[in-house]
């Protein structure tokens, strides 16, 4: 039976892995002297209805966060690509949705940008459940896929549970949804809205993860080791919020594994640590992102004769 001790990780999970809720598609311009136009879901990170200013010559860093995240915490990490030359974006999308339907609209998001941008490379970085949404839009399998045409992807998906949320676990067995004539399905919906069906370990979402389109050249899991990380500390230095959501078992999945292209680089950090904090730069995902050449990493010093 479903035991309050896994509700209430799973309620930690819904607030603090969380992705953006479903805003209005503020206008996308693309180019000083574009009308602009809505691309749905696309937006400026933290800015809810700011009209989102891209410049073609520019390549694109598409942010997808975890759910109820505004994609504020991005701005020092954003900063980091902008002094390179590259430009960022958010893609919000409805927390408690079906992340199925999420990914679909991604996929409908790219293709949009796609016929306004010029051939280039596009580097999706999703957080947590914005992981499997990212990656979801990426695979062959989709009913209406992304063709990619000229284009490249580069997709890191970061802390992001591919092998199931496991303290929803209860919410995959169908027994326990007749045995308690539909009360726990009723429970399972209401703490995690639509996705309550997808999250479980056995799920088919989990368990059929699909085939990254060939157009993905380079996929990288930043998997986290969250035991004991703690995000806020209390005066007697007591942990007052834990930082640990997923186990690295959660973060594993031996389909998604398979792909030869998909590297997975595990670290020590907190679940929201390893994005930073508003203010607070994300300096162990920027080492990553150096070591793996999606950041362009310092010159060497050359010491002087």
């Amino acid at each position: 039976m479903i035991s309050a001790g896994k509700w209430a990780v799973w309620s930690a999970v819904v607030l603090l892995s969380g992705g953006c809720a479903a805003t209005p598609a503020p206008l996308v311009h693309v180019g000083r002297d574009d009308a602009g136009a809505p691309i749905p879901g696309l937006v400026v990170c933290g800015a809810d209805g700011a009209e989102v200013q891209l410049d073609p010559a520019l390549p694109l860093v598409l942010f997808v966060p975890g759910r109820a995240d505004s994609g504020e915490r991005y701005a020092a990490l954003s900063y980091h690509f902008e002094v390179e030359g590259k430009q960022t974006a958010c893609f919000a999308y409805d927390g408690r949705g079906s992340l199925e339907e999420s990914a679909g609209r991604l996929a409908q998001a790219l293709g949009a940008l796609q016929a306004r941008l010029p051939p280039g490379r596009i580097t999706i970085i999703g957080h947590s459940l914005g992981g499997l949404v990212a990656r979801r839009a990426l695979v062959a399998e989709r009913e209406r896929r992304l063709e990619a045409g000229p284009f490249t992807y580069t997709l890191v998906t970061v802390a992001t549970p591919f092998g199931g949320i496991r303290s929803a676990a209860d919410c995959g067995r169908t027994w326990l949804h007749l045995l308690t004539l539909g009360a726990s399905a009723a429970v399972c919906g209401l703490v995690a809205g639509q996705t309550w069906q997808e999250i479980p370990p056995n799920s088919d979402f989990m368990r059929r993860p699909g085939t990254l389109l060939p157009a993905v050249t380079e996929a990288i899991a930043v998997v986290t080791l969250e035991r004991g990380a703690c995000r806020r500390r209390g005066l007697r230095g007591g942990c007052d919020e834990p930082d640990a959501v997923f186990s690295l078992s959660e973060q594993r999945n031996p389909t998604v594994e398979a792909d030869p292209r998909w590297i997975r680089v595990q670290i020590a950090a907190g679940h929201v640590e390893i994005v930073g904090d508003p203010g607070t730069p994300p300096t162990k995902l920027i080492s990553i992102l150096k070591e793996r050449g999606i950041l362009q990493a310092p010159a060497p010093q050359v010491a002087r004769p």
